[in-house]
């Protein structure tokens, strides 16, 4: 009985939850302005610290020459684009991620394609711990129009995503229908950004309220980290 006794008291430490383990959640959020971005828009952003890290930035940006975000960067390490949505009339939203983004208050810098100077540029930037590092990306989904209350609906392919939706507007937007993340009518670009935890595979729809007008919509769905299985452990007696 002593011999039990000792094994059954000591390897529950063995069995402790790592951080590592911890489902996907959100740290924290950010969004910067420009009126006039002469081809980089750039500011700082904080990341925390905490393991399996993922940054997402979300971009809304107005036009003359049909360009987009040629490259973007974290701490001078180069993002991913995920999505790109840029059909009605100049409006143009895209989401970049990277997965473990160095820590710490870093500049956060997007270059357009051109012109030698872009006309309103909104950059909204969410941080998430507990990403998957690999194969990051489950879904995608984009829209463009000219109407009200723009929407987009995704599919996720597998349980347990975080999905983040970014709007671009020329009327004010309001009302979103998930958890809002950033706002901003102050210029002629009404920018958005709203993500959610997504429990179980399927569709999801984002939204909101505005005036009819040219709007584009764009959707990525974020994998969680899958911890490899710990190894069975069995207790024997003698």
């Amino acid at each position: 009985m002593i011999k039990y006794a000792l094994l059954l008291s000591i390897p529950l430490a063995l069995f402790a939850f790592n951080s590592a383990d911890a489902a996907m959640a959100f740290e924290s959020a950010e969004f910067n302005v420009s009126s006039t971005v002469a081809l980089t828009h750039q500011f700082g952003f904080n990341v925390g610290t905490v393991e399996n890290r993922l940054l997402v930035c979300g971009v809304s940006h107005y036009n003359g020459e049909y360009k987009k975000v040629e490259s973007a960067t974290f701490d001078s390490v180069s993002m991913t684009r995920a999505n790109y949505e840029g059909g009605a009339a100049l409006v143009f939203s895209e989401i970049w991620y990277l997965a473990n983004p160095n820590s710490g208050d870093k500049n956060l810098a997007m270059t357009y394609e051109g012109p030698s100077s872009m006309s309103q540029s909104i950059i909204g930037c969410i941080s998430y711990t507990g990403a998957a590092q690999t194969s990051v990306v489950d879904a995608t989904s984009s829209v463009s129009a000219n109407d009200s209350n723009p929407s987009s609906t995704l599919t996720t392919a597998t349980a347990s995503t975080t999905v983040v939706s970014v709007f671009n507007g020329r009327n004010n937007l309001s009302s979103a229908n998930k958890t809002e993340r950033w706002l901003d009518n102050t210029t002629a670009t009404k920018a958005a950004g709203q993500d959610e935890i997504k429990g179980t595979a399927g569709a999801t729809t984002h939204s909101y309220t505005m005036t009819a007008q040219n709007f584009s919509v764009v959707m990525v769905a974020f994998k969680e980290f899958a911890a490899a299985a710990a190894p069975s452990r069995r207790l024997r007696g003698t």
